[in-house]
């Protein structure tokens, strides 16, 4: 069971880094798909765990982090929409790469504790 645990908070840290990998200049939006997959992986963590306090902390970082997504995360999605159209303003681009950038942070915050 805890090797497990620890399993998964490996997989959790890696999406950690390959979100921090994410640039503007990426072709596809992809912070949404990372966090979505980050969620599932806090879930199941979740429902490994037989300490009442270990579940509810990670149930709050599931919420906190849920909560990101439905903001910050698809605000930043809207703008790289908004950027990548036909004939699309720099200032679009520049709104963008400051939203992504925003949205990354927000989620790094929000996993702090799988942090080495």
């Amino acid at each position: 069971m805890e090797k497990l645990i620890i399993e998964f908070r490996e997989k959790i840290k890696n999406q950690i880094i390959y979100i921090k990998q994410l640039s503007s200049e990426d072709k596809y939006f992809r912070l949404d798909e990372y966090v979505k997959s980050t969620l599932n992986l806090i879930s199941q963590l979740s429902n490994l765990l037989n300490d009442e306090k270990d579940k509810r902390k990670y149930d709050t970082i599931w919420n906190n982090l849920d909560y990101t997504l439905d903001r910050k995360v698809k605000y930043a999605k809207r703008a790289f929409e908004e950027a990548r159209k036909k004939n699309a303003p720099l200032v679009r681009e520049s709104e963008y790469r400051t939203k992504l950038h925003e949205a990354i942070k927000m989620v790094e915050f929000e996993l702090t504790e799988f942090r080495d």
